[in-house]
């Protein structure tokens, strides 16, 4: 019976249900590790390829797979089907750790969150923060980054999220695709399946593609923008003694007051996003606001 699952020796804290998952990486081979870890208790190993006289591993099951990386993709993929409570997803080029923590922070307050533990938004990093989903959390918050074409389209079957959140497009990772353009809409591919997405429409290039996108106009698109007064979230912004800066934020006809105790533009542009996500969430004004005060 399987409880865990590992990928790093350096992890190991117990043995018991712990599977290790052995991937052959650029810089490591998880291969290498079997004997060392077969001698701390794990009996458990989906691995490429056999160890070298595997029988002298007495008692140990070894699962063989063409893929170790995809084999996690789809146990975590598995996990996901099962979970009946909403999924967040957050992708975008810069604070999608930040706004997953302080998102986790704020929701956190009603309900059992789980989250990505970390910066865990990679090929491997994803499916191990989505294995850990339990029907005792009612809400996930996962985020998911790419280096390269192809891999959204990966994180996008782990995690399936049911609400998509994207912070902005910038040059972060970009040395493998062509232009911003082909990035964004890469990203944007983790929502395909998404009925709620929410957005800063003042980055252009975002609002561009979500608004062409024929997939998008059956879901609920609920913008945020200190631009444009037309936008589902219109946003104002004022600064306040000791660095703060307080934003009030218009939707649905009401206008709401907030105080966050940042001033620097990056911090300021993620509490929007994540009061905004709050707001869309139908989450009341006196959580956000002390969660945005914290």
């Amino acid at each position: 019976l399987v409880t865990d699952i590992i990928t790093d020796s350096r992890q190991l804290s117990f043995n018991e249900g712990l599977v290790f998952i052995a991937i052959s990486g650029k810089n490591h081979d998880g291969h290498l590790f079997i004997d060392s870890i077969f001698k701390s208790g794990i009996r458990i190993f989906i691995i490429e390829k056999l160890p070298e006289f595997h029988e002298r591993f007495e008692g140990a099951a070894f699962i063989k797979t063409n893929n170790s990386v995809e084999a996690l993709q789809l146990l975590a993929s598995y996990k996901r089907k099962a979970f009946r409570s909403p999924v967040i997803a957050v992708t975008g080029s810069a604070g999608k750790t930040v706004v997953k923590e302080w998102l986790s922070d704020v929701l956190g307050s009603t309900k059992s969150v789980i989250r990505s533990p970390k910066s865990y938004n990679s090929q491997i990093g994803v499916p191990l923060s989505v294995w850990k989903l339990d029907e005792k959390y009612k809400l996930g918050i996962f985020e998911a980054g790419i280096s390269l074409p192809g891999e959204m389209d990966k994180l996008q079957i782990v995690i399936d999220p049911d609400i998509g959140v994207i912070t902005n497009i910038g040059d972060a990772h970009s040395e493998n695709f062509p232009d911003n353009k082909t990035k964004a809409e890469e990203k944007l591919k983790l929502f395909v399946n998404s009925s709620l997405i929410i957005y800063c429409s003042d980055q252009e290039l975002i609002q561009q593609l979500i608004l062409k996108n024929e997939n998008f106009k059956s879901k609920m698109l609920i913008d945020w923008s200190c631009e444009n007064s037309g936008a589902k979230i219109f946003v104002k912004k004022s600064s306040l003694s000791g660095g703060h800066t307080g934003i009030q934020m218009s939707f649905n006809g009401i206008t709401n007051d907030f105080e966050i105790p940042f001033s620097d533009r990056a911090s300021v542009e993620n509490a929007i996003t994540v009061a905004a996500v709050c707001l869309a969430l139908g989450t009341g004004a006196d959580i956000v606001a002390r969660g945005l005060a914290g």
